[in-house]
Protein backbone atom coordinates (compact mmCIF):
# COMPACT_ATOMS: atom_id res chain seq x y z
CA UNK A 1 0.00 0.00 0.00
CA UNK A 2 1.78 3.61 -1.20
CA UNK A 3 2.56 5.67 1.99
CA UNK A 4 2.19 8.95 -0.32
CA UNK A 5 -0.36 9.71 -2.87
CA UNK A 6 -1.19 12.76 -4.65
CA UNK A 7 -3.81 13.40 -1.93
CA UNK A 8 -0.70 14.71 0.41
CA UNK A 9 0.52 16.67 -2.53
CA UNK A 10 -0.19 20.61 -2.72
CA UNK A 11 -2.09 21.24 -5.76
CA UNK A 12 0.46 23.96 -6.96
CA UNK A 13 3.32 21.10 -6.71
CA UNK A 14 0.94 18.93 -8.75
CA UNK A 15 0.30 21.91 -11.29
CA UNK A 16 3.42 22.58 -11.51
CA UNK A 17 5.39 22.33 -14.96
CA UNK A 18 9.36 22.01 -15.44
CA UNK A 19 9.69 24.27 -18.48
CA UNK A 20 13.69 25.24 -19.23
CA UNK A 21 12.41 27.30 -22.02
CA UNK A 22 9.11 29.27 -20.85
CA UNK A 23 7.87 32.77 -21.04
CA UNK A 24 10.01 33.96 -18.30
CA UNK A 25 13.45 32.94 -20.34
CA UNK A 26 11.84 34.15 -23.64
CA UNK A 27 11.02 37.53 -22.06
CA UNK A 28 14.90 37.60 -20.69
CA UNK A 29 15.57 37.08 -24.43
CA UNK A 30 14.13 39.89 -25.69
CA UNK A 31 15.33 41.92 -22.74
CA UNK A 32 19.01 40.77 -23.32
CA UNK A 33 18.46 42.09 -27.40
CA UNK A 34 17.10 45.31 -26.26
CA UNK A 35 19.95 46.31 -23.89
CA UNK A 36 22.64 45.03 -27.10
CA UNK A 37 20.74 47.03 -29.40
CA UNK A 38 20.63 50.23 -26.97
CA UNK A 39 16.68 49.89 -26.26
CA UNK A 40 14.91 50.16 -24.00
CA UNK A 41 14.98 51.25 -20.48
CA UNK A 42 15.63 49.06 -17.62
CA UNK A 43 17.11 49.03 -13.77
CA UNK A 44 19.60 46.89 -14.40
CA UNK A 45 22.71 45.80 -16.80
CA UNK A 46 22.83 42.01 -17.17
CA UNK A 47 20.28 39.09 -17.11
CA UNK A 48 21.54 36.25 -14.66
CA UNK A 49 20.10 33.35 -15.91
CA UNK A 50 18.70 30.57 -13.67
CA UNK A 51 16.56 28.24 -15.33
CA UNK A 52 18.94 25.68 -15.81
CA UNK A 53 19.79 25.35 -11.89
CA UNK A 54 22.99 26.19 -11.96
CA UNK A 55 23.48 28.28 -9.15
CA UNK A 56 27.62 28.60 -9.71
CA UNK A 57 26.02 31.02 -12.55
CA UNK A 58 25.03 33.51 -9.97
CA UNK A 59 28.03 32.82 -7.57
CA UNK A 60 27.21 30.12 -5.18
CA UNK A 61 30.52 27.65 -4.89
CA UNK A 62 30.37 24.21 -5.97
CA UNK A 63 29.14 21.91 -3.26
CA UNK A 64 32.15 20.06 -3.47
CA UNK A 65 31.40 17.04 -0.30
CA UNK A 66 29.93 14.65 -3.50
CA UNK A 67 32.16 16.17 -5.55
CA UNK A 68 35.09 14.53 -2.72
CA UNK A 69 33.31 11.53 -2.31
CA UNK A 70 33.04 10.66 -6.09
CA UNK A 71 36.40 11.26 -7.27
CA UNK A 72 37.11 8.78 -4.42
CA UNK A 73 34.90 6.27 -5.52
CA UNK A 74 35.55 6.67 -9.46
CA UNK A 75 39.36 6.28 -8.36
CA UNK A 76 39.48 3.91 -5.28
CA UNK A 77 43.26 3.69 -5.81
CA UNK A 78 43.25 7.06 -3.66
CA UNK A 79 41.95 5.55 -0.85
CA UNK A 80 44.76 3.49 -0.12
CA UNK A 81 46.60 6.87 -0.30
CA UNK A 82 47.04 8.54 3.12
CA UNK A 83 49.21 11.84 1.31
CA UNK A 84 45.66 11.63 -0.81
CA UNK A 85 43.22 11.55 1.66
CA UNK A 86 44.97 14.29 3.51
CA UNK A 87 43.63 16.18 0.88
CA UNK A 88 40.11 15.80 1.16
CA UNK A 89 37.89 16.28 4.06
CA UNK A 90 37.34 13.52 6.44
CA UNK A 91 33.45 12.84 6.31
CA UNK A 92 33.95 13.35 2.37
CA UNK A 93 36.66 9.99 3.00
CA UNK A 94 34.48 8.24 5.51
CA UNK A 95 31.29 8.11 3.21
CA UNK A 96 33.43 7.12 0.48
CA UNK A 97 35.01 4.03 2.24
CA UNK A 98 31.46 3.26 3.47
CA UNK A 99 29.49 3.29 -0.17
CA UNK A 100 32.85 1.35 -1.38
CA UNK A 101 32.54 -1.31 1.32
CA UNK A 102 28.73 -1.48 -0.40
CA UNK A 103 29.47 -1.80 -3.87
CA UNK A 104 32.74 -3.37 -4.17
CA UNK A 105 36.26 -2.25 -5.91
CA UNK A 106 34.31 -0.17 -9.09
CA UNK A 107 31.65 2.05 -9.30
CA UNK A 108 30.62 0.29 -12.76
CA UNK A 109 28.08 1.28 -15.17
CA UNK A 110 24.80 -0.45 -14.00
CA UNK A 111 23.11 -1.10 -10.99
CA UNK A 112 19.82 -2.99 -10.01
CA UNK A 113 16.84 -1.77 -11.72
CA UNK A 114 16.31 -0.53 -8.20
CA UNK A 115 19.53 1.13 -7.43
CA UNK A 116 21.71 -0.02 -5.12
CA UNK A 117 20.23 -1.74 -1.63
CA UNK A 118 21.96 0.11 1.00
CA UNK A 119 21.31 3.44 -0.81
CA UNK A 120 17.51 2.31 -0.40
CA UNK A 121 17.68 1.82 3.17
CA UNK A 122 19.93 4.97 3.85
CA UNK A 123 16.84 6.62 2.31
CA UNK A 124 14.08 4.95 3.70
CA UNK A 125 15.71 4.91 7.53
CA UNK A 126 16.09 8.89 6.54
CA UNK A 127 12.81 9.39 6.01
CA UNK A 128 11.57 7.17 8.46
CA UNK A 129 13.63 8.98 11.53
CA UNK A 130 12.68 12.86 9.81
CA UNK A 131 8.82 11.61 9.92
CA UNK A 132 9.04 10.58 13.31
Amino acid sequence: QPTMTSDYVSQKVLDSEYAVRGAILIRAEEIEKDMKEGKGSYPFTKIQRCNQGNPQLIGQKPISFFRSVMALIDAPFLLENEKVLAEFPPDAVARAKKIMAEIGPTTGAYTGSKGFAFARRDVADYITERDR
